[in-house]
C-alpha cells in the first residue's frame, strides 16, 4: 500500500508544479527584442496573484480584432506603482508597451509580459518591476 501512496503523491505534486508554471510567462519565452506597443481597448483583467493579467482587444495588420493577455506583477506591486483594479476599467483605451511571448501565434490570442501602461492624458506607469529586461 505505501508504494501506492507514494505514487499518488508524486502525481499529485507534479500536477500542482505543473499548474503553477502554466501561470507564468518565463524569460526565455519573451522576445525581447521585439518590444511592441498595444493600442486597443481593455476588455477584462484579473486582479489575482501571483500575476496581473490583463486582456487588451487591438486591431492586428489587416484590421481583423486581436485578443492579448499581458501578464503584470502582482497586485502589491502594481498597487504601490499607483495602479489599482479601478485603472483598468473595461472599455478604456490605452497603450500597454510589452515583450511578446516567443511560444505563442496569435491565431486566437497573444501572450506577452508588460512593461508600461499609457492613459489618454498621458500619464505612463510601470507594469512591471523589472520594466525593462537585461536576461
Amino acid at each position: 500500500m505505501k508504494p501506492v501512496k507514494t505514487i499518488i503523491t508524486l502525481v499529485a505534486v507534479s500536477l500542482f508544479m505543473s499548474s503553477l508554471q502554466a501561470h507564468h510567462i518565463e524569460s526565455d519565452d519573451l522576445d525581447i527584442d521585439s518590444r511592441t506597443s498595444l493600442e486597443g481597448k481593455i476588455v477584462d483583467v484579473e486582479w489575482i496573484n501571483p500575476h496581473v493579467i490583463i486582456h487588451i482587444e487591438v486591431l492586428n495588420d489587416y484590421g481583423v480584432k486581436q485578443l492579448w493577455l499581458v501578464q503584470a506583477d502582482t497586485p502589491n506591486s502594481l498597487l504601490r506603482s499607483g495602479l489599482n483594479r479601478q485603472s483598468f476599467s473595461a472599455q478604456r483605451n490605452v497603450i500597454l508597451d510589452v515583450y511578446p511571448s516567443v511560444s505563442t501565434n496569435c491565431a486566437v490570442t497573444c501572450l506577452s509580459y508588460g512593461i508600461s501602461i499609457t492613459f489618454k492624458d498621458n500619464r505612463t506607469l510601470p507594469l512591471s518591476r523589472l520594466n525593462d529586461i537585461s536576461i
